[in-house]
């Protein structure tokens, strides 16, 4: 209690709390756009070539989510569009939900797959 009008105890709850609920964000977008029923990890062949574009390969393991949810956009910071954060890395996240239109366009036209989960209630 020198410097703040709070018990110890609290203000440990308080940072615990704020960190256990960054962490549940962080790991939601991760998880949610790398690794579920979805996810590709292809393997090279024996070789060690890959037939496949650097580009095509960072599409083939990530994938956005909720990306029309502007509640999703402000939780996660434009980070739901992650295939614009694979495929340009060094982009603000303010240029995300402008530049996930344009990937999926050139998705259709290029014919590769860039999957899009919506969590909707059905």
């Amino acid at each position: 209690m020198l410097v703040l009008n709070q018990h110890w105890y609290t203000v440990l709850v308080a940072f615990l709390t704020m960190h256990v609920t960054a962490s549940a964000f962080g790991v939601t977008a991760l998880l949610s756009t790398h690794a579920d029923e979805y996810a590709e990890f292809p393997l090279p062949p024996e070789d060690v070539s890959v037939n496949m574009t650097w580009a095509m390969y960072q599409i083939s393991e990530t994938k956005d989510f909720s990306p029309n949810s502007k509640v999703v956009n402000f939780l996660f910071g434009e980070f739901n569009h992650h295939v614009a954060h694979h495929l340009f890395p060094t982009v603000a996240h303010t240029y995300y939900p402008a530049i996930t239109p344009i990937n999926t366009y050139m998705r259709k036209s290029i014919i590769c797959l860039i999957a899009v989960i919506h969590y909707q209630k059905q």
